[in-house]
């Protein structure tokens, strides 16, 4: 591989991480929600039965402990409850979105939304979609690497 082309693309990728985590900082900001709470709102918002504090942090890579922090203090505002089909568990229950965490994420959503139209605007659909099935493309082959590397 060209070493310039390497340089760019860690340049771009760390920049383009800085930038987004910018915007949901922005997006989230007036909520008392961290980037991190909006992604875990997220992820419960599509998943019907809830999700486990384990299942959110592999899915988003984040830290097991500080997605738990994150879920208490989402279940302490009310924006979500324990799923009433795990209340006999200690561990490994799911958290499921209240009336009110689904209304903060369709709202986060919608902010969201619109910086994502501001930044593809003048980007034809088709480049998107390459754009986007070469980032998850690379993004499970990062992933594969960790998990060979044990890191």
């Amino acid at each position: 591989m060209d070493t310039s082309l390497f340089d760019s693309f860690l340049l771009l990728f760390v920049t383009s991480t800085k930038y987004m985590h910018r915007l949901m900082k922005s997006a989230v900001e007036s909520s008392g929600l961290n980037p991190t709470g909006f992604i875990c709102l997220l992820l419960m918002s599509s998943s019907s039965g809830g999700m486990s504090a384990g299942e959110i942090s592999k899915i988003s890579c984040f830290d097991k402990a500080l997605i738990s922090r994150l879920l208490k203090d989402l279940e302490k505002n009310g924006y979500i409850q324990k799923n009433s089909e795990d209340f006999r568990l200690a561990r490994g229950y799911r958290m499921m979105l209240t009336d009110k965490g689904n209304e903060l994420a369709d709202r986060l959503r919608k902010g969201m939304q619109y910086f994502y139209k501001a930044v593809t605007e003048d980007i034809p659909q088709e480049e998107l979609k390459v754009y986007y099935d070469t980032s998850l493309k690379i993004s499970e082959n990062m992933r594969k690497l960790v998990n060979d590397l044990k890191l």
